[in-house]
């Protein structure tokens, strides 16, 4: 790949085309790195810029090492299920650093009357195990006989949307989602399930009644084994690295061309010029490029589109987003009267703690505390407190040990914390969320040097927002080599 600074923007194949992503996350990060693998495998000369607001690369992703205790400010691991953050971190030569899920740690919990309760295997998102379902104490013999009727339930209306709270209600009933639905999908997504799009949250249980008028009736017929706690072999579901998921970050930002990363450099707005694009920021000079990947939020996003498509903008700011704390505790071991046996617990909001789900993050994964000790993960804030990022660290401290001491028998104070606030980090797919996405997207596609990627569009997931840079990166590629193309075949027919 060609490092030329020089970029034109009628080019032809032999011309250095510029390419700026914005937004240095996780999406930005992985458009970035494949557009330089796709210009060096083809030989197309790409000069590829990435512009990020911030003094570091990695957006909610950051890992902090302090006395002896390794904690994640957001994000702490990726489902390997979806390969493709996997892939990305064995691309970027990190497979020997990949760990997963520690021993018997994968059983999750939910707190019920101030315990916490296992989830076991087969209950949930359908009942594929009756002994389980009916020797759990998540639910009472009412609830419990209420999720065996879902196979004779009708199926709903296909051609719209619902809430994910409607839809566990209305196939399961009203314990099962109060008691295990909205506590899961909060931990998930830290949004309302009263207002989650249940097409965009759950879209595999919403195939599964259309196909076959129930969700356990396709459980079975897919050989699912349900959505309990056992993880399997390998490591688990899970995976991480042995020094934290700033790991990945580094690697990425490391492995991309000198100055190609250009952190405090935020945008203020994009527009068109000549055949691409101007970008302006918040001081320097302007950049013209050929080609855009806006890699923000969609509140961000929203911001810096308008000069492009008034429309795209405010659909744009249509996509809402919640803000969320992540409170790191670490305690002496014997501080600790638990057991811990298993990765963490998520909280219903019945339960009225401050807090919406907690890992055990010294148990989950190997290194994140001294041998003495335990470092647990508590996440707070979501749409049951939208004002989380304004409480000082102290508050949060005290509001996280507060909650914690009782479920987990904490008979001291933390001998490490640290406070991050993650501020409309997470976006909430509101009912509709799929229309809303297939709008803005067809608005996008009239301007082929731009494209839009992030957890906005298709997942809130590691590897959803790698999969979304990787595939907006192929389509620009697609556009300039194209344009190349076509530019080339110009030029030829003019000097015959």
């Amino acid at each position: 790949m060609s490092h030329n600074p020089a970029f034109g923007t009628g080019g032809g194949m032999n011309k250095t085309h510029r390419i700026v992503v914005i937004g240095a996350g996780i999406t930005g990060l992985s458009a970035a790195c494949r557009l330089t693998g796709l210009g060096a495998e083809r030989g197309l000369p790409l000069d590829v810029t990435v512009l990020e607001g911030r003094e570091r690369a990695g957006g909610v992703i950051s890992t902090r090492q302090s006395g002896g205790f390794l904690a994640e400010e957001g994000p702490d691991s990726f489902l390997k299920s979806k390969p493709e953050a996997l892939s990305l971190s064995i691309k970027a030569g990190l497979e020997p650093d990949i760990i997963g899920i520690s021993g018997e740690s994968g059983r999750v919990f939910i707190v019920r009357n101030g315990a916490m309760i296992p989830l076991p295997d087969g209950i949930f998102p359908a009942p594929t195990s009756m002994a389980a379902l009916f020797n759990s104490q998540l639910l009472s013999m009412r609830g419990k006989l209420r999720m065996t009727l879902e196979p004779f339930l009708p199926r709903g209306d296909s051609r719209g949307d619902e809430s994910a709270a409607s839809f566990i209600r209305r196939r399961f009933g009203r314990e099962a989602y109060e008691r295990i639905g909205e506590p899961l999908l909060t931990g998930i997504y830290a949004g309302d399930p009263e207002t989650l799009s249940v097409r965009a949250a759950l879209p595999a249980l919403v195939k599964m009644e259309e196909e076959y008028g129930s969700v356990a009736r396709g459980m079975r017929r897919n050989g699912a084994a349900g959505g309990g706690s056992k993880d399997g072999g390998g490591g688990g579901r899970f995976a991480t690295f042995g020094r934290g998921m700033g790991t990945l970050i580094n690697a990425l930002a490391s492995g991309l061309p000198g100055n190609s990363l250009r952190l405090k450099s935020r945008v203020k707005r994009i527009e068109p010029a000549g055949r691409g694009f101007r970008i302006h920021l918040n001081g320097g000079n302007p950049l013209e490029c050929d080609a855009v990947i806006v890699a923000l939020p969609a509140p961000q996003a929203s911001l810096i589109t308008g000069g492009i498509d008034l429309g795209l903008s405010e659909s744009l700011s249509r996509i809402k987003y919640v803000s969320t704390a992540v409170i790191n505790l670490g305690y002496g071991r014997s501080a600790v009267t638990h057991t811990l046996t298993g990765s963490g617990f998520v909280v219903p909001s019945s339960e009225h703690l401050p807090v919406l789900a907690c890992t055990f993050s010294s148990v989950k994964f190997a290194g994140r505390s001294p041998d003495d000790a335990v470092l647990l993960r508590v996440i707070s804030g979501g749409a049951q407190n939208p004002d989380i990022c304004s409480e000082d660290d102290g508050q949060l401290i005290k509001l996280a040990h507060g909650a914690l001491s009782p479920i987990l028998g904490i008979k001291s104070e933390p001998v490490y914390s640290l406070v991050s606030r993650n501020p409309e980090s997470m976006p909430h797919y509101a009912v509709g969320h799929g229309a809303l996405v297939a709008r803005i997207m067809e608005t996008a596609s009239a301007y082929p040097g731009l494209r839009l990627a992030g957890n906005a569009y298709g997942g809130v997931g590691v590897p959803d927002c790698v999969r979304s840079g990787e595939e907006a990166a192929e389509d620009i590629f697609s556009y300039i080599a194209r344009r190349g193309t076509r530019d080339e075949g110009n030029k030829s027919r003019r000097r015959a």
